[in-house]
């Protein structure tokens, strides 16, 4: 991300034309940590890593000059990657407060639910259009199982997570090492 917008921001200043082309059908994998701790470090960096990108070309926000980059790609990573884990948090800890308050409990809920069936939804819509073949034919069900349970447990860790990140981003964070297993 960074590469890509020190280009545009470079080359735009420069007058001279440019055109990043985005490659569909790019693949990556990563090895996924094996604890808590690898999980956290790993999601607090991959965070950190846009978030310091955005800022540091924070300049081309909503400037013409930038074309698309800066009108309309930023504005919707600053608004979604940026602020979308800080609203995430604050309105999981809004219903908390509403449900503990004795606040209206049935509107919370609703909105609760729409928030889970549309995570769930996206989960489960990636699992059936990933056209992976598993090792196990129990495998898509397990995946399936933890789907259920992803909008309730990981999201809401995910959200604490980039909050984190943003917090720490200022700071001369060290990006820290992620624990790696030998694949054979």
């Amino acid at each position: 991300m960074e590469l890509t917008l020190r280009l545009h921001h470079r080359l735009l200043d420069e007058k001279r034309p440019c055109r990043v082309i985005t490659a569909v059908d790019a693949l990556c994998r990563t090895q996924v940590p094996e604890t808590l701790r690898g999980l956290r470090t790993q999601r607090v960096r991959w965070h950190r890593g846009p978030a310091q990108a955005l800022w540091r070309h924070r300049g081309m926000v909503l400037r013409p000059r930038y074309g698309t980059v800066g009108m309309a790609a930023l504005p919707v990573f600053w608004s979604i990657e940026l602020l979308g884990p800080v609203i995430e948090l604050t309105g999981y800890g809004m219903l908390a407060a509403l449900l503990l308050l004795g606040g209206p409990t049935t509107a919370a809920l609703l909105v609760f639910a729409m928030a889970y069936l549309h995570g769930l939804t996206q989960s489960l819509t990636a699992l059936v259009t990933e056209g992976r073949v598993y090792p196990s034919p129990d495998d898509p069900l397990r995946l399936a199982g933890a789907c259920l349970l992803e909008p309730l447990l990981y999201r809401p860790l995910l959200a604490f997570w980039r909050c984190q990140a943003l917090v720490t981003m200022g700071r001369r964070a060290r990006w820290g090492s992620v624990a790696r297993k030998r694949l054979s």
